[in-house]
């Protein structure tokens, strides 16, 4: 995997997260509609993208939260070209700097088990 840069605002737009949803298998592009995920992202307290050298967006995650007591991961997506790269393991790291001691809840697909058991549960999340 190449070098990447994690960049803590809403720096892609929301055709990159369609095409980032259908590249995992989350639907295809023409199911979403740009204005739906422009609105869910302008409801989002926290969002950090992963983007690669040149600039292409290769991962992103969103996370709801009260900055007390809860939070939760809405979206964590790595492009499949890039997964098994640490990339989600750096999306979450930089979340939790984020969060601090807020308590972060996750709810995911059975397919995502391995990633929960190398990530996700030694860091502290519950799903």
């Amino acid at each position: 995997m190449n070098e990447y840069k994690l960049l803590k605002d809403i720096s892609i737009s929301p055709r990159e997260a369609i095409e980032l949803y259908a590249a995992i298998g989350w639907g295809k592009a023409a199911d979403y509609k740009e204005e739906t995920v422009s609105r869910a992202f302008d409801n989002t307290q926290i969002f950090i993208a992963a983007k690669n050298e040149g600039g292409k967006s290769i991962g992103f995650i969103r996370i709801l939260t009260d900055y007390a007591f809860y939070a939760t991961i809405a979206d964590i997506v790595v492009h499949p070209d890039c997964q098994k790269s640490d990339v989600g393991r750096a999306l979450i790291e930089e979340a939790k700097k984020q969060l601090g001691s807020t308590a972060i809840f996750l709810e995911a697909m059975p397919q995502n088990e391995e990633f929960l058991k190398s990530v996700v549960l030694k860091s502290g999340i519950w799903w």
